[in-house]
């Protein structure tokens, strides 16, 4: 699982240009052609078994058909009886695979407390609230089911999936980096605005309200009430 993560996360941070770029490719074919999907099951299996297959026999550059032994490769049976994919307690790699495990579970952890408190908005709770959002969820879904056969979904996932490995780029990165701020300060400025605006607006309703004459009350001014 942890060879799998590190694996996804070289190829998202460009450790490895190639197999950036291979994946981009792989992946804008899929999204263009998603009948490609059936045989990725079968690829997967197949680079695992070379992937073990060079580890097993890590002499051969590849399967000797023509060599000696009578024209074949003759693969012994192996009799080990210990689990060779567990690495020897306190080397390196048990250490390494432990430190994994306690992020892999505080990870997890993390999910579970941000999760847990976004149920209240759903568990009825709050009725109110919680039917506001079954309602624009019904509209939604309305809407929806008449208009997601017109969107172009394959060139939409394309752009998305693009978009995460282009924001991974050093030059991406590096503006991101200068322009964040400028933005959060841009955004802060234009909540502050509305807020001011908003309160200048509750202000101007009070006063007109205080202002208005309540029909069928007569007005008295108080310099003139004792003449």
């Amino acid at each position: 699982i942890f060879e799998l993560q590190d694996a996804v996360e070289d190829i998202i941070m460009w450790k490895n240009t190639p197999n950036t770029l291979l994946a981009m490719v792989i992946y804008v074919y899929i999204c263009l052609y998603p009948q490609l999907l059936i045989l990725l099951p079968f690829v997967g299996l197949f680079s695992v078994l070379f992937s073990y297959y060079q580890k097993r026999f890590p002499d051969e550059q590849y399967m000797n058909i023509n060599g000696r032994n009578g024209g074949k490769k003759r693969f012994k049976r192996s009799n080990r009886v210990d689990d060779p994919y567990l690495p020897p307690e306190n080397s390196v790699d048990y250490l390494k695979n432990m430190q994994n495990i306690q992020n892999l579970m505080g990870m997890i952890s993390d999910g579970y407390d941000s999760f847990i408190p976004l149920l209240k908005h759903v568990d009825w709770s709050n009725e109110y609230e919680t039917l506001k959002i079954t309602q624009i969820i019904i509209v939604t879904l309305s809407i929806l089911s008449l208009t997601v056969w017109l969107v172009p979904w394959r060139y939409i996932l394309v752009v998305a999936g693009l978009n995460v490995f282009i924001a991974n780029t050093q030059f991406v990165k590096a503006l991101i980096k200068e322009i964040s701020p400028v933005l959060i300060q841009r955004g802060r400025t234009l909540t502050q605005s509305l807020v001011s605006s908003e309160k200048e607006k509750d202000k101007e309703g009070m006063n007109n309200n205080g202002d208005t004459e309540v029909p069928g009350r007569v007005n008295v001014d108080p310099n003139t009430a004792g003449s």
